[in-house]
């Protein structure tokens, strides 16, 4: 026929009196677009023509269709999937960019219209904790998991957020069922290891926090996590190793781990060690702004130089 197009031309349709031709292609776009020909008496197409805006531009056309109905026979069309992936597009949009109050905005329209995905009720609830309600994000998190149990992302996203309330025990929970689902979730297990090394829990949370070493060996702020647990048990050689490691990783930036390594040094014996590096993470602490290290790192050292 004269309206082919050169790419991807199908779920054709023909209008009730057989004069016109609708038609899918992909012939200007990587979606299928709507193209019309009308079919004279001769059984002569003409060339095809682009129905414009008949979605949007991040949408497919599949399978057009003709509705035989008077001028004035349609008087709306109600498209509630179409409408919750465009809010939920725009939602997903304003995420990327930072924008959390448009998301919650546009979260808010798409579950209006279906309230049964749980991906998007675990959406809603990252939204939501941007912008401060942690309440109504730990409703939407647990809406995720009665829709999808084994929804290890919304585990974790829960277990983070009543962890920021206070609520250690469940959060544990929470984030124990996430690495259970995914052994490979890094990030759950860390926030695992924290609670539990918050809680006391020092054994349970070095196990983790060894685990998480061996998926991410390379991030500093594991080393520093676990000699920080190893630290408070005594088990000051093995502390030493890592905190070590985790100076090394990070360039020497952290100032963390150099306060860290500092103590370690002085409970080892090592007082004039340890002043080094408590004056090199205090060095760091004030260049980054980070005044809530700079005051405990000037304690421990004013500690140390005292009993010189």
């Amino acid at each position: 026929m004269n309206c082919n197009t050169p790419l991807m031309n199908s779920w054709h349709s023909f209008s009730p009196n057989g004069r016109w031709l609708v038609f899918s292609s992909k012939g200007r776009s990587p979606y299928t677009q709507m193209f019309l020909t009308h079919i004279d008496e001769s059984g002569e197409d003409s060339p095809p023509v682009l129905i414009e805006n008949a979605t949007a531009a991040n949408r497919a056309v599949n399978i057009p269709e003709f509705v035989n109905l008077p001028p004035d026979g349609l008087q709306g069309i109600e498209t509630p999937v179409a409408d919750y992936a465009r809010h939920a597009d725009l939602a997903i949009e304003a995420m990327k960019n930072r924008r959390y109050s448009d998301a919650v905005e546009e979260w808010n329209k798409a579950l209006d219209l279906d309230a049964t995905d749980a991906q998007a009720h675990n959406n809603f609830g990252v939204a939501l904790m941007e912008t401060g309600k942690t309440a109504q994000a730990i409703e939407h998190y647990r809406k995720a998991l009665e829709i999808h149990p084994k929804f290890s992302e919304a585990c974790n996203n829960l277990g983070e957020a009543l962890a920021s309330k206070g609520a250690d025990k469940e959060a544990i929970v929470h984030f124990d069922k996430a690495v259970q689902l995914d052994p490979g979730f890094t990030v759950a297990r860390q926030n695992l290891a924290m609670v539990l090394a918050r809680t006391g829990q020092t054994d349970k949370a070095i196990e983790h926090m060894k685990k998480v070493i061996e998926q991410q060996p390379d991030a500093p702020e594991n080393h520093r996590n676990l000699g920080h647990a190893l630290a408070t048990k005594g088990a000051f050689k093995e502390a030493r190793a890592h905190l070590e490691e985790a100076v090394r990783l990070s360039g020497r930036r952290d100032p963390l781990a150099l306060f860290l390594l500092g103590r370690v040094s002085a409970d080892q014996g090592r007082r004039q060690e340890g002043v080094r590096y408590d004056q090199e993470a205090l060095s760091v602490a004030t260049q980054r702004n980070r005044a809530d290290l700079v005051q405990a790192i000037s304690a421990h050292l004013r500690e140390l130089l005292a009993t010189q």
